[in-house]
């Protein structure tokens, strides 16, 4: 059994996701400038850390609930519809906080009851007309496994092309028509389009499903093939981004719809595609030294990256005004890394706090935040 394979999970996976939720807390932190970024991107690169957090939870809710769906078939379905009413829970809780800590603490953040009475306030939220910063995220998950519960059974019976055609379809209608709501309007939901977005979370859940015929396919050659093609198209886009190569050849105009984040833009579709081969042929061939280096702060996160999100959500607001105090607003690019390592450090060890919360107390009182795959889930992929 590969290295990688442990206890019917892919490692790789896990390893990928904490890469992913290391680049989002870091650039939810923020600052002017940060030594970080040139590892992150600082959420000004063509991709940034919500491309694969999104496509790889597709991929593990495939993996999980795809053998669930073709087993029990509805049921799986209701399991999925019970885990978005969980996150619609959270989302709640999150995103009526949020913005009264921060405009108690004085972080400068915008604030929704400047503009709206709290009873509007709340009634905007709770019926998911409303999004905060930080909570977007949340809110996309609630949509995205709401609509995985509708499509899962299909997908299993055989139906997995005419979902994607579907699904990209919406995609492409929603590059040309953003001006009409989708699903409806919901106001500060600037950052992800779910008509865009949800496209690849569908393919990551397309993937998962159909991961053992993919895995009988990922010889050894098609894996080295794929890091040097990943390689040359990533480092393609960094030198374009470096030199602006994108605005200078085709104006500002094309350069923001074609790498548009809200919208998804091709674009940018085209540069993760380059950073997902990368980045899983890379976690297949240096896998161990990858782990041995980075895994013991990786793994934990990757392994419960939605409780890691919801977490952050916390320690961000937290070091922010902690970073006020000690550096005040024009901090330097060595005092905002700082602050986002220290932000990385105490998610990480929240997320092992609630892994022993869990241990001790009984799912009724505490409910679960992440999928954990059967032994037999991922031994494929």
């Amino acid at each position: 059994m590969a290295a990688y394979l442990r206890g019917g999970r892919d490692l790789r996976i896990d390893f990928l996701r904490g890469a992913a939720v290391f680049a989002m807390v870091v650039d939810h932190v923020g600052g002017d400038s940060s030594w970080l970024y040139a590892v992150t991107g600082g959420n000004r690169f063509y991709v940034g850390a919500a491309e694969p957090f999104v496509f790889l939870a597709g991929v593990v809710t495939g993996m999980v609930y795809g053998p669930r769906a073709a087993r029990q078939g509805g049921r799986a379905a209701a399991k999925l519809l019970k885990r978005a009413g969980v996150i619609y829970l959270w989302t709640m809780a999150l995103t009526l906080a949020a913005p009264i800590i921060a405009r108690t603490l004085q972080l400068g953040w915008d604030d929704p009851l400047a503009q709206r009475s709290l009873g509007d306030f709340v009634i905007r939220v709770l019926t998911l007309h409303l999004a905060y910063h930080l909570t977007d995220v949340l809110l996309l998950y609630v949509l995205l496994f709401g609509l995985a519960a509708c499509v899962i059974v299909w997908m299993v019976d055989g139906h997995t092309r005419f979902v994607l055609v579907v699904s990209w379809s919406t995609w492409a209608l929603w590059q040309t028509s953003t001006e009409y709501p989708a699903p409806w309007d919901i106001q500060a939901m600037t950052v992800f389009q779910f008509a865009a977005w949800q496209a690849l979370f569908l393919t990551g859940v397309a993937l998962g499903i159909h991961r053992d015929a993919l895995a009988a396919r990922w010889s050894p050659a098609l894996v080295r093939t794929s890091l040097l093609v990943g390689a040359a198209g990533f480092g393609a886009a960094i030198a374009s981004y470096q030199l602006r190569g994108v605005n200078k050849g085709l104006g500002a105009w094309w350069a923001t719809h074609l790498l548009s984040k809200s919208d998804l833009g091709i674009g940018r579709l085209l540069v993760f595609a380059f950073l997902a081969l990368f980045a899983f042929a890379l976690a297949t061939l240096a896998w161990r030294p990858l782990r041995d280096a980075l895994g013991w702060l990786l793994l934990p996160l990757g392994q419960h990256s939605l409780a890691a999100y919801i977490l952050h959500v916390g320690v961000v607001i937290g070091v922010a005004k902690l970073g006020l105090v000690a550096f005040g607003r024009g901090s330097a690019a060595w005092q905002n890394a700082l602050v986002q390592l220290a932000a990385v450090l105490v998610t990480w060890a929240l997320v092992h706090a609630w892994v022993a919360l869990r241990a001790r107390w009984s799912e009724r009182r505490l409910p679960s935040l992440d999928v954990a795959p059967p032994p037999a889930a991922v031994a494929g992929a």
